[in-house]
C-alpha cells in the first residue's frame, strides 16, 4: 500500500497464493481508500502477464518462506516480467556471512522453533550470485544491508526493551535490468 499511495498513477498489483491474505489486503486498501491497488491470487512462479510487463518488482520477507525450487522459479519469473530499465528489489532476513556465532544461533533457534523451515538454508545462499543463473546476466546486480532506526520517542515498548546490542537489520538484493 505505501507504493500505491506514493505513486497514485501507477498500476500496483499485489500477488499472493493465500486467499485470506488477499482478503485482508483488499479490505485494508479499501478502508484506506487506495484505488490503484489490485489483488491477485496466483503462484508467483507462473504469472499471466506478458514478458517485460513491470518496471518495478518488489518482495518483502517472502523468499525465505519458499523452497529452493520455488525460489528459483520465482526469480526466473521476475526475470521474464521485468522490463528493460526496470528494477527488482527483495527485502529479506540477512545472510549469515560475517555474522557472529551468537547471532547465528539466535536466528537458527527461530528457524527451528518458530516454523521457519526454509530460512535454515536460504541464509547461506548467495542470492546475488544466483541471479545470473536465473536470467539476470548482464544486469546491474546489487546487495546491501539496511539498518533499522529505533525512534526512542515511540510508545514505551521501544524505549524499555533491551535489544542486547542486536539492532534490527534487513538485507536487500536485486538488480537493474539494463535497457
Amino acid at each position: 500500500m505505501p507504493l500505491a499511495r506514493a505513486y497514485p498513477d501507477a498500476e500496483v498489483i499485489a500477488v499472493d497464493l493465500a486467499a485470506p491474505m488477499l482478503r485482508y489486503g483488499h479490505a485494508r486498501a479499501s478502508g484506506m481508500q487506495v484505488p490503484n491497488l489490485t489483488f491477485m491470487q496466483a503462484n508467483a512462479e507462473q504469472l499471466t502477464f506478458a514478458a517485460g510487463h513491470f518496471d518495478f518488482i518488489y518482495s518483502t520477507m517472502f523468499l525465505h518462506e519458499t523452497s529452493h525450487q520455488a525460489l528459483r522459479g520465482i526469480l526466473r519469473e521476475v526475470s521474464r516480467l521485468l522490463a528493460p530499465g526496470g528494477l527488482h528489489v527483495h527485502l529479506e532476513q540477512p545472510p549469515y556471512r560475517g555474522m557472529d556465532e551468537f547471532e547465528k544461533f539466535l536466528r537458527d533457534w527461530d528457524c527451528y522453533h518458530n516454523n521457519e523451515p526454509f530460512w535454515t538454508t536460504i541464509h547461506d545462499t548467495r542470492l546475488p550470485e544466483l541471479l545470473p543463473q536465473l536470467g539476470f546476466a548482464g544486469d546491474r546486480i546489487f546487495e546491501t544491508e539496511i539498518h533499522a532506526l529505533v525512534d526512542r520517542e515511540m510508545p514505551k515498548v521501544a524505549a524499555e526493551v533491551e535489544d542486547y546490542g542486536r539492532g534490527g537489520m534487513w538485507y536487500a538484493f536485486g538488480s537493474e535490468r539494463l535497457p
